[in-house]
């Protein structure tokens, strides 16, 4: 029910983009966050997988529901819950990022706040591997501002979750990445006796 209302809501932010262009509306909010996941073309697929496995959505502060597909107009849900009160906080994809160039891969995706989302803006999660040094990354960008009436009042608290959400969301990226490698690793010693 929640999720069929927010596919047919609006974008309830004026600054679509703001993100990819480098802007900070007056007002609002600027965070980024980004840890270093491995080298490599294993450490890539491994980092891949864990992303599409929605591994950077952390179970410790989140819940999530999930689209069908990562593609653009899909609508995510994230329940949180925090001072005793759980808030549905639907989003839609607005752009993918999944790019190849020489010296650098990017994949990943931006999503914008619709109706009965407490805050307002959009969230970059992307992942990187600069082939020039062989590291992959992951990154997390966003921009916001509250919407609803308690998450103005709760301004501080807001803030602190929001910094805890980008630590906790690296942490569980850097763990199912380093779980994806220890995997294949064991697998291809097994595959070599």
């Amino acid at each position: 029910m929640l999720l069929k209302r927010a596919r047919s809501g609006e974008l309830i932010y004026f600054c679509q983009g703001c993100i990819e262009r480098g802007d900070t509306p007056r007002g609002f909010d600027r965070d980024s966050a980004r840890c270093y996941l491995g080298s490599g073309q294993l450490a890539w697929d491994a980092a891949v997988d864990s992303f599409n496995q929605w591994q950077f959505m952390p179970a410790s502060v989140v819940e999530v529901v999930k689209p069908d597909a990562i593609a653009p107009g899909e609508v995510v849900g994230v329940l949180f819950r925090g001072l005793g009160v759980w808030a549905f906080n639907p989003a839609r994809i607005i752009e993918i990022h999944d790019s190849s160039e020489q010296s650098k891969r990017a994949f990943g995706f931006t999503y914008g706040t619709v109706v009965g989302h407490v805050e307002q803006g959009e969230e970059r999660f992307l992942l990187e591997w600069d082939l020039a040094t062989d590291e992959v990354w992951y990154r997390l960008d966003a921009v916001s501002r509250p919407k609803h009436f308690l998450a103005w009042v709760a301004y501080g608290y807001a803030r602190r979750m929001q910094a805890k959400f980008r630590h906790e969301s690296c942490a569980s990226m850097l763990e199912a990445t380093e779980k994806y490698i220890a995997r294949t690793a064991t697998f291809h010693k097994l595959e070599s006796l």
